[in-house]
Protein backbone atom coordinates (compact mmCIF):
# COMPACT_ATOMS: atom_id res chain seq x y z
CA UNK A 1 0.00 0.00 0.00
CA UNK A 2 1.23 3.48 -0.87
CA UNK A 3 0.09 6.49 1.15
CA UNK A 4 0.94 9.96 -0.10
CA UNK A 5 0.55 13.53 1.09
CA UNK A 6 2.00 14.79 -2.20
CA UNK A 7 2.26 12.73 -5.42
CA UNK A 8 4.70 9.82 -5.76
CA UNK A 9 6.10 7.94 -8.78
CA UNK A 10 7.95 4.61 -8.92
CA UNK A 11 9.13 3.63 -12.38
CA UNK A 12 11.58 1.95 -14.69
CA UNK A 13 13.03 3.09 -17.98
CA UNK A 14 11.14 2.05 -21.10
CA UNK A 15 13.59 -0.39 -22.66
CA UNK A 16 11.83 -1.26 -25.92
CA UNK A 17 10.45 0.55 -28.96
CA UNK A 18 7.00 -0.92 -28.32
CA UNK A 19 5.70 -2.03 -24.94
CA UNK A 20 2.65 -2.63 -22.82
CA UNK A 21 2.66 -1.82 -19.12
CA UNK A 22 -0.35 -2.86 -17.06
CA UNK A 23 -1.24 -2.60 -13.39
CA UNK A 24 -4.02 -3.97 -11.23
CA UNK A 25 -4.81 -1.22 -8.74
CA UNK A 26 -7.19 -0.80 -5.81
CA UNK A 27 -8.16 2.81 -5.02
CA UNK A 28 -10.76 2.75 -2.21
CA UNK A 29 -9.35 5.89 -0.54
CA UNK A 30 -7.07 7.51 -3.08
CA UNK A 31 -6.16 8.27 -6.66
CA UNK A 32 -3.43 6.43 -8.54
CA UNK A 33 -2.50 4.58 -11.68
CA UNK A 34 0.22 4.30 -14.27
CA UNK A 35 2.24 6.91 -16.15
CA UNK A 36 4.93 7.27 -18.78
CA UNK A 37 7.05 10.40 -18.48
CA UNK A 38 10.21 12.15 -19.50
CA UNK A 39 9.95 15.04 -17.01
CA UNK A 40 7.52 17.21 -15.05
CA UNK A 41 6.23 18.95 -18.18
CA UNK A 42 5.94 15.92 -20.48
CA UNK A 43 3.98 12.87 -19.34
CA UNK A 44 0.97 10.70 -20.13
CA UNK A 45 -1.01 8.99 -17.36
CA UNK A 46 -4.15 7.00 -16.64
CA UNK A 47 -5.39 7.00 -13.05
CA UNK A 48 -8.44 5.81 -11.13
CA UNK A 49 -10.19 7.11 -8.03
CA UNK A 50 -12.92 9.42 -6.82
CA UNK A 51 -15.53 7.79 -9.07
CA UNK A 52 -13.69 8.00 -12.39
CA UNK A 53 -10.80 6.90 -14.57
CA UNK A 54 -8.85 9.86 -15.96
CA UNK A 55 -6.43 9.74 -18.89
CA UNK A 56 -4.15 12.76 -19.23
CA UNK A 57 -1.52 13.85 -21.75
CA UNK A 58 0.65 16.79 -20.63
CA UNK A 59 3.14 18.25 -23.08
CA UNK A 60 4.98 21.44 -22.08
CA UNK A 61 1.99 23.72 -21.45
CA UNK A 62 -0.63 21.67 -23.30
CA UNK A 63 -2.98 19.21 -21.60
CA UNK A 64 -5.55 16.80 -23.00
CA UNK A 65 -7.88 14.96 -20.57
CA UNK A 66 -10.52 12.26 -21.05
CA UNK A 67 -12.65 10.83 -18.23
CA UNK A 68 -14.69 7.67 -17.77
CA UNK A 69 -17.15 7.13 -14.88
CA UNK A 70 -16.00 4.32 -12.59
CA UNK A 71 -17.89 3.28 -9.47
CA UNK A 72 -15.62 0.44 -8.35
CA UNK A 73 -12.28 0.46 -6.56
CA UNK A 74 -10.23 -2.20 -8.40
CA UNK A 75 -9.29 -1.75 -12.05
CA UNK A 76 -6.61 -2.71 -14.56
CA UNK A 77 -4.95 0.27 -16.23
CA UNK A 78 -2.72 0.06 -19.31
CA UNK A 79 -0.24 2.20 -21.19
CA UNK A 80 1.05 0.83 -24.46
CA UNK A 81 3.52 2.15 -26.98
CA UNK A 82 2.61 0.77 -30.40
CA UNK A 83 3.96 1.05 -33.91
CA UNK A 84 2.03 3.90 -35.52
CA UNK A 85 -0.79 3.30 -37.94
CA UNK A 86 -0.22 4.74 -41.39
CA UNK A 87 -1.79 8.15 -41.76
CA UNK A 88 -2.42 8.94 -45.44
CA UNK A 89 0.45 6.63 -46.33
CA UNK A 90 2.91 8.35 -43.97
CA UNK A 91 3.96 7.42 -40.47
CA UNK A 92 3.07 10.22 -38.07
CA UNK A 93 5.60 9.28 -35.40
CA UNK A 94 7.93 6.67 -34.02
CA UNK A 95 5.07 5.31 -31.94
CA UNK A 96 1.56 5.86 -30.66
CA UNK A 97 0.86 5.78 -26.92
CA UNK A 98 -2.50 4.31 -25.93
CA UNK A 99 -4.08 4.78 -22.48
CA UNK A 100 -6.78 2.22 -21.64
CA UNK A 101 -8.80 0.81 -18.73
CA UNK A 102 -10.10 -2.74 -18.32
CA UNK A 103 -13.33 -2.59 -16.31
CA UNK A 104 -15.45 -5.73 -15.83
CA UNK A 105 -13.75 -7.44 -18.77
CA UNK A 106 -14.25 -4.51 -21.16
CA UNK A 107 -11.20 -2.63 -22.48
CA UNK A 108 -11.86 1.08 -23.10
CA UNK A 109 -9.28 3.30 -24.80
CA UNK A 110 -9.44 6.80 -23.35
CA UNK A 111 -6.56 8.43 -25.24
CA UNK A 112 -4.45 7.62 -28.29
CA UNK A 113 -1.52 10.07 -28.44
CA UNK A 114 1.40 10.66 -30.76
CA UNK A 115 4.50 9.35 -28.98
CA UNK A 116 6.90 11.90 -30.47
CA UNK A 117 6.07 14.38 -27.68
CA UNK A 118 7.87 12.10 -25.22
CA UNK A 119 10.94 11.80 -27.43
CA UNK A 120 14.38 13.31 -26.87
CA UNK A 121 13.88 15.71 -29.77
CA UNK A 122 10.84 17.31 -28.14
CA UNK A 123 11.35 16.96 -24.38
CA UNK A 124 15.15 17.43 -24.44
CA UNK A 125 15.79 14.85 -21.70
CA UNK A 126 18.61 12.32 -21.93
CA UNK A 127 17.08 9.69 -19.63
CA UNK A 128 14.33 8.74 -22.08
CA UNK A 129 10.90 7.53 -21.06
CA UNK A 130 10.18 6.11 -17.65
CA UNK A 131 7.02 4.06 -17.08
CA UNK A 132 5.59 3.17 -13.68
CA UNK A 133 3.13 3.54 -10.85
CA UNK A 134 1.87 6.96 -9.82
CA UNK A 135 0.05 7.79 -6.57
CA UNK A 136 -1.63 11.19 -6.62
CA UNK A 137 -3.45 11.26 -3.30
CA UNK A 138 -4.64 9.14 -0.39
CA UNK A 139 -3.96 5.40 -0.25
CA UNK A 140 -3.66 3.02 -3.18
CA UNK A 141 -2.74 -0.67 -3.42
CA UNK A 142 -1.11 -2.20 -6.46
CA UNK A 143 -1.62 -5.96 -6.76
CA UNK A 144 0.72 -6.33 -9.73
CA UNK A 145 2.66 -4.41 -12.39
CA UNK A 146 3.51 -6.05 -15.72
CA UNK A 147 5.83 -4.78 -18.48
CA UNK A 148 6.19 -6.52 -21.85
CA UNK A 149 8.34 -5.00 -24.57
CA UNK A 150 9.62 -5.62 -28.08
CA UNK A 151 11.95 -3.93 -30.52
CA UNK A 152 10.07 -5.29 -33.55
Amino acid sequence: MITVEDWAFIGKRQLHQTMTATIDIDVPAGVGGIAVRTDEQSHYSIVAGQGQVTARACISGFERVEKLPFSGTTVELEISSQSPAALRGESRSSDTVVLAALIEGRRTVLLDIDGRYLSYEISDRLAGRVVGIVALEGQISVDWFDYKGSDD
